[in-house]
């Protein structure tokens, strides 16, 4: 009867060890678990800041190269509208000049025309004191030889000279120098 007794505590004993050992066993399976997840969430978190600093860097750099991009164009365009604003000056420069050049032509065209007629009144003006000369110096001949013939030098040769005599210094007073208009004596016979 002891011994069974004895037999029932030893065996009560081993079954409440086995018992604790299981306890301590699942609560250290437990707090295993516990730490697991534990880890996982603090594991995941990092993963998701990274992630989240991982997008906002490429969000910047796309921000940063989109900036660079727009600000290349922008420089682009300016030096583009710079070269347009150039070439049109140059044109502008160009065609001032030709329009320069060729108002200088016409110019040296109207002047190079104006000396031309110039000279052209000119030698009409000289052409036509020649003949007044000739005119004069035969006149005057004629009238010498018609008045030796005449009566004291007043017959009818002598009548003639004196009327050719008064046409030509009518001629000669109606000339004008060369830089002047001239008129020609209508009673004077070329």
């Amino acid at each position: 009867m002891v011994l069974d007794d004895k037999l029932m505590v030893e065996r009560m004993k081993i079954e409440d060890e086995e018992r604790r050992l299981k306890s301590e066993l699942e609560r250290a399976k437990r707090d295993k678990m516990k730490q697991l997840q534990e880890s996982m969430k603090t594991q995941q978190e990092v993963n998701v800041k990274f992630v989240q600093a991982a997008a906002e860097r490429e969000t910047k750099l796309a921000e940063i190269e989109r900036e660079r991009r727009l600000r290349h164009l922008a420089e682009d365009e300016a030096r583009r509208k710079a070269d347009e604003v150039m070439e049109l000056e140059k044109a502008a420069e160009l065609e001032k000049m030709s329009e320069i050049a060729d108002m200088d032509q016409m110019i040296a065209d109207a002047r190079s025309w104006r000396q031309q007629q110039e000279r052209e009144r000119q030698g009409m003006v000289e052409e036509e004191r020649r003949r007044y000369i000739l005119e004069v110096s035969g006149g005057g001949v004629e009238g010498v030889e018609g008045g030796g013939r005449g009566r004291g030098g007043r017959g009818r040769g002598g009548g003639a000279a004196s009327e050719r005599s008064a046409a030509s210094e009518a001629a000669c007073s109606s000339w004008s120098a060369p830089d002047t208009k001239f008129s020609v004596n209508p009673h004077l016979k070329l």
